[in-house]
């Protein structure tokens, strides 16, 4: 008995294994299976898996078929926020089981077999086939450890906003704790998430037309590309888009309204082509009283 205690707390105190749920509450037999054996037969569906899952790793709690619409979670356990159709869509949006891959960010985990538009990644020259396609991993890095929604994110590898992580690069901000399911709202810092975005999709990002590339236009100020990381504050003075769900703005201070990729696109899907928040073919030029999409800002236009 000893020998087996002294394993168990050797098991416990490797810090990758103690923090990786860390926020998370509930049963541990929710989600993990000390041997893949009961009565004889298996515990896990697809078992046996990594890290001693009960599920397919990120899938397994985040692809239920319904969300509690109060939370964002699963209506059962264990009760993580939900990735897929839930007819009332999380900040990140969703992976839709219906739509099609130009509506949605194309996941392996969830999206096969790999769409022929998406032989290229937008932005880059980069090419890939089914055999690359990115997983939830490339993009939410698990070692940084499952925490409470709504605590500050530092943006670094032990503290990141979402657990985003790619190639060193993390996000600062604070999770609404119903991950925006309801009147809540995240806390973004636009210039880690812009960059955060620009890992995979360079060419969408710069602070001028100095990325416009051979054979574009030239001229001084000809933006061929939508700004990011350009405070509205000082473009739209009246304009307030903190809180705002429908086009949500970074924060860089305490009242510095910055444009992000997010802004107009869901990371996860939508119900849009282009994964957008809105129904772009809705906005009319010489529209000022409209306040959805791009007449948020240019309703003047």
């Amino acid at each position: 008995m000893i020998k087996r205690f002294f394993v168990l707390a050797a098991f416990l105190s490797i810090p990758a294994l103690a923090t990786a749920h860390q926020g998370l509450t509930g049963p541990c037999a929710e989600c993990h299976t000390m041997h893949d054996s009961q009565d004889g037969n298996p515990v896990a569906t697809d078992g046996p898996l990594p890290n001693l899952l009960k599920k397919f790793d990120c899938i397994g709690c985040h692809a239920y078929s319904s969300n509690n619409l109060t939370t964002g979670r699963a209506d059962g356990s264990p009760k993580a926020p939900q990735v897929i159709d839930s007819g009332n869509p999380i900040a990140g949006g969703y992976f839709s089981t219906s739509s099609s891959n130009g509506m949605q960010h194309n996941v392996s985990d969830l999206i096969l077999p790999l769409d022929p538009q998406f032989t290229t990644i937008p932005g880059t020259a980069t090419t890939y086939d089914a055999s690359s396609q990115i997983t939830c991993e490339n993009c939410h890095d698990r070692t940084i450890g499952h925490m409470t929604a709504d605590a500050p994110r530092l943006g670094d590898a032990t503290s990141s906003y979402r657990m985003l992580g790619r190639d060193s690069v993390y996000v600062k901000g604070t999770g609404d704790a119903n991950f925006e399911i309801a009147a809540g709202q995240n806390i973004y810092d636009a210039a880690s998430l812009n960059l955060f975005c620009a890992t995979c999709h360079g060419l969408f990002h710069g602070s001028g037309p100095s990325n416009q590339g051979a054979g574009q236009d030239p001229t001084p100020n000809a933006w061929i590309r939508h700004p990011t990381d350009v405070s509205l504050s000082n473009e739209y003075p009246a304009a307030t888009f903190t809180g705002s769900q429908t086009t949500p703005m970074g924060t860089t201070g305490l009242d510095t309204d910055m444009v992000m990729c997010i802004s107009c696109h869901r990371p996860h899907g939508s119900g849009e082509p282009d994964l957008l928040r809105f129904t772009y073919s809705d906005n009319q030029s010489g529209d000022s009283t409209a306040a959805t999409g791009c007449e948020t800002c240019h309703g003047e236009k």
